[in-house]
């Protein structure tokens, strides 16, 4: 059985590997989690930083509230909460991990994708422009979105026990996409075809739920598989598997998704009902902009590894 006394031998094992000495499992991510590393050397690489600092952007009380300025300063906030582990494993030192009080979470992980999307991607508002431009800025910040939840969700194929597993929830929102079944098509998926091919999907599925789809379809996947095959053959057998794989990216509430797209486009002065603000062909938009499918790609590439973005298996 593991405890929690084992939570703070791993915690006070690995903190010394970031500078977040005071955020919890940030070190053991860093150090335990190739997804996780991949994503904050780049954005090292591009300039963002975090900041502990009390009441930042009002993070700690609104969380989303502090999205725009979050991608204007480059700045994540975190939270410093390894305290209060050390508190209960002072006073239960055998307390069994699933019993542990809820320790408030950081998100690191999704808004430092979300930095690394806003970069690439460009995403600048452009609320005086043209309907084209519009397009353009609902579709790379819903890209971005999307990008973020992808990378919470596929960066759990890393890990592969307990303390891994507790640690990484403790710095993700995985939206139920740490079910056993999910997990085991991620493994599988990945094993047969890559997991490059499984974080294009869950982009895309993440899209797809990001642009109000009522579900993830065989015509949605059928569009799909083009953008995410190159020279993988995915056998149509496979088919019903990559369904129930996407679908569970459908999992967050649909009022979550509407009252925070609301409110983020309105705030960049996107004053049209979302409706019509979502209201085109996202896919046929993104066929039509090479510039835009190589950015992607680009994207994707990111947390994976530089010299193996195809099979790769769990370096940990």
């Amino acid at each position: 059985m593991i405890s929690i006394s084992d939570l703070v031998y791993a915690q006070r094992q690995f903190e010394a590997a970031t500078d977040l000495v005071e955020s919890l499992g940030d070190g053991y991510l860093y150090f335990r989690n190739p997804f996780f590393k991949r994503l904050r050397q780049s954005s090292s690489r591009l300039g963002v930083s975090f900041s502990c600092f009390p009441g930042i952007y009002n993070y700690e009380t609104c969380p989303n509230l502090a999205f725009a300025k979050i991608l204007r300063n480059n700045k994540v906030p975190y939270f410093k909460n390894t305290a209060p582990l050390y508190a209960m494993q002072k006073l239960i030192p055998d307390l069994p991990i699933n019993r542990i009080l809820e320790i408030k979470k950081n998100n690191i992980i999704h808004e430092t994708a979300h930095l690394i999307a806003h970069s690439i991607l460009n995403c600048k508002p452009l609320p005086d422009e043209p309907i084209a431009a519009q397009k353009f800025f609902v579709f790379n910040a819903l890209l971005a979105e999307s990008f973020a939840g992808a990378c919470e969700t596929i960066g759990q194929f890393f890990a592969s026990d307990n303390i891994h597993r507790w640690m990484y929830r403790q710095n993700t929102n995985v939206y139920g996409c740490d079910n056993p079944q999910y997990l085991d098509l991620l493994q599988q998926l990945s094993g047969k075809y890559s997991l490059k091919f499984c974080l294009q999907l869950a982009v895309f599925s993440f899209l797809h739920w990001n642009f109000f789809c009522l579900t993830f379809d065989q015509n949605a996947l059928n569009q799909v598989l083009p953008f995410c095959t190159n020279s993988v053959k995915v056998s149509s057998k496979d088919h019903s598997l990559l369904l129930i794989f996407c679908r569970f990216h459908f999992n967050i509430h649909n009022w979550f998704r509407k009252q925070i797209a609301e409110f983020y486009f309105s705030s960049q002065g996107f004053n049209r009902p979302l409706a019509e603000l979502l209201g085109f062909d996202f896919i046929s938009f993104l066929k039509k902009n090479r510039a835009l499918q190589i950015k992607l790609q680009k994207l994707i590439d990111i947390p994976l590894d530089t010299h193996e973005r195809g099979k790769f298996r769990n370096e940990v």
